[in-house]
């Protein structure tokens, strides 16, 4: 839960807004697209889309929170 952590530290400083994360997930799939194909590429971008969802809604707890 590294990963998670660092997020909600970047949060407390600097909100990280959904839109942000919609930027990144973006950027994310067109390099997958651009790079690679398949099977396990649709995993990836999958499993991205996953835990941006997941370090929202733990964003979103930390923003309900303070």
């Amino acid at each position: 839960n590294n990963l998670t952590q660092i997020h909600l530290d970047v949060n407390a400083k600097s909100y990280l807004s959904p839109a942000l994360f919609n930027i990144w997930i973006n950027h994310f799939n067109t390099t997958v697209n651009e790079n690679f194909g398949g099977e396990n590429a649709e995993k990836i971008k999958t499993q991205a889309l996953n835990l941006a969802t997941v370090l929202q809604i733990k964003i979103a707890q930390q923003n309900t929170i303070t």
